[in-house]
């Protein structure tokens, strides 16, 4: 099995900003962790604007 992704989220801060969020749920927990999900939170920007 393959990993799933649950959730992609982007959500607009301001005309030059954003963050996303995008969570997997994983067929097999990663070393260390006590889930089965793999996650990604960004914040992004883009200076002069």
């Amino acid at each position: 099995m393959k990993a799933e992704q649950l959730l992609r989220q982007r959500v607009v801060l301001s005309e030059g900003a954003f963050a996303e969020l995008v969570v997997w749920r994983v067929p097999n927990r990663l070393q260390g962790s006590e889930h089965a999900f793999k996650y990604r939170l960004a914040y992004w920007w883009v200076a002069g604007v």
